[in-house]
């Protein structure tokens, strides 16, 4: 069974497949939904009780409910395709897959901003949110990392620096994004669990740790110049009040800190890594009403197979986050070229709503 958003869902004649559609007419509309999702085109539909294998040719849609209206019989197959509701609205889960924004937002500002953000060809995922929201701060870089990597010099305990990371980038760890990503950047789960606590005893104590470190720099100057710099980022953005934000925060690897930026929008968080042998990588989880979608994209295919090949891992790791956690991946140019189609179709099409 093939299915894509605007055209066409094949199913072909096995025995149960024939007698669920016996008697169905052309026009007939038929109402299904998304059990389990195989990867990124791949997902098992229920219809009237029954499940199928389905393959999605653009990607499974993100919602879980479907109207599919029958297009033809030949032979042994059924042509069906989304309605025109639900074709639209396919449209707009599959902006959200790759934007902060909810749905109300695309149908309205968003899509009629995209023209604009896609003519300065950004360069990732990252890249288009940051224009959308007209953020140019957020393309700030290494700032933190430069930082923590100049303490560790000056032999800061690496634990130390790790919890300084957390409480400069200003993120909560108690928030199910984070705790995501510092999973699957290889943080211990220890150590994850004894910061999203917020016990007075272990804040407290990792506090003192990093007062500790700051206290033994050799000389009056430096520990006075990295105080001033903690304060710094710090009161960055202070007293600011806005629905997304933009920053950055590090994790330790073998060749020192990496930076990770991040735009977030409550509901949704996009993070922006790179890494020496696999480059970069570009994670947006969002938690919804009954799931938690993550879509990770990747610049290379190679890195895209590497990825999918270690997903099973990775799951494990991440399940105890959300009862219905999954993970979409996406080459990432692949996916900006899907963007442009699609605005393109609502711009010819008049699909959105321009007053909004």
């Amino acid at each position: 069974m093939k299915i894509e958003p605007s055209v066409t869902v094949t199913i072909s004649g096995k025995t149960a497949v024939r007698s669920l559609f016996k008697g169905i007419r052309e026009g007939a509309e038929i109402q299904a939904r998304v059990v389990e999702r195989i990867g990124n085109r791949d997902a098992i539909i229920e219809i009237a009780g029954r499940r199928i294998h389905a393959q999605f040719l653009k990607g499974v849609p993100a919602g879980g409910t479907m109207t599919l209206k029958l297009d033809a019989v030949s032979g042994e197959s059924y042509y069906f395709r989304l309605s025109q509701t639900d074709a639209r609205e396919a449209f707009i889960r599959q902006v959200m897959e790759m934007t902060i924004f909810d749905a109300g937002m695309i149908r309205g500002s968003i899509m009629r901003a995209l023209g604009a953000a896609l003519a300065k060809h950004p360069a990732g995922i990252f890249e288009l949110n940051a224009l959308l929201l007209n953020r140019p701060e957020a393309d700030r870089k290494d700032g933190i990392a430069r930082f923590l990597d100049h303490l560790a010099q000056r032999g800061f305990d690496r634990g130390s620096l790790a919890d300084l990371s957390m409480v400069l980038s200003g993120v909560s760890v108690r928030s199910k994004h984070i705790q995501t990503l510092l999973v699957m950047l290889g943080f211990g789960e220890d150590r994850i669990r004894r910061l999203a606590a917020g016990k007075a005893d272990g804040l407290r104590s990792m506090i003192d740790g990093i007062l500790k470190e700051i206290q033994s720099i050799d000389g009056k100057e430096e520990r006075e110049a990295a105080i001033r710099q903690v304060l710094a980022f710090l009161t960055e953005g202070e007293g600011t009040e806005e629905p997304y934000r933009a920053g950055e925060f590090a994790f330790p690897g073998e060749s020192g800190f990496h930076s990770v930026r991040y735009l977030e929008s409550g509901s949704a968080w996009l993070f922006n890594l790179d890494f020496s042998g696999i480059g970069r990588i570009e994670i947006l989880a969002r938690e919804m009403e009954r799931e938690f979608p993550i879509s990770v994209f990747c610049e290379n295919e190679e890195s895209l197979a590497l990825l999918k090949n270690g997903s099973g891992v990775l799951m494990r790791r991440i399940e105890h986050i959300h009862p219905n956690i999954y993970i979409n991946f996406f080459n990432t140019q692949q996916a900006i070229n899907k963007i442009v189609e699609i605005y393109s179709y609502y711009s010819l099409n008049s699909e959105f709503d321009t007053r909004a």
